[in-house]
């Protein structure tokens, strides 16, 4: 195997991460270890991954609640309550960057779109929207933003 490109080589048991002349396991507990000087180093290799190309490291979105904060939870309250209104949901899940509901007769959760999306869509009603923006629940989340 040629040493030019950093490596994931899959043994009987675990997977190796193999870069130049070191290598990583779980086994070692993640300490970068120099291959001629491992111990055990002839292993029965299943699959080799080769990684040709490497991308610019980008943020991972979470998919965790935001934390909820005084005067802040008031308005998430009502922005729940306003999609809940306007999509006539059962069920409402708004993580920090999307928004899911599930409707009644319906199986599963529904991408409704990003957060901040939904969130224009509501604050600034159109006809051509998904969401119409003309519950009363809509109404008090505008009044709470200030629109």
């Amino acid at each position: 195997m040629e040493r030019d490109h950093p490596s994931v080589v899959f043994l009987s048991t675990h997977a190796v991460a193999v870069s130049g002349g070191v290598f990583c396991d779980v086994l070692s507990r993640g300490v970068v270890i120099d291959i001629d000087d491992a111990k055990g180093r002839r292993k029965k290799v299943s699959r080799v991954l080769v990684l040709t190309k490497r991308i610019a490291p980008s943020k991972i979105a979470s998919r965790t609640p935001a934390p909820k904060k005084g005067a802040s939870s008031k308005l998430d309250r009502l922005f729940h309550e306003a999609i809940k209104a306007e999509t006539n949901a059962a069920r409402v899940k708004i993580t920090p960057h999307e928004v899911f509901v599930i409707r009644p007769n319906e199986t599963g959760w529904y991408w409704l779109g990003s957060r901040e999306n939904v969130e224009d869509q509501i604050l600034m009603p159109r006809s051509d929207n998904r969401l119409a923006g003309n519950t009363d629940a809509a109404a008090a989340y505008r009044a709470a933003m200030g629109h």
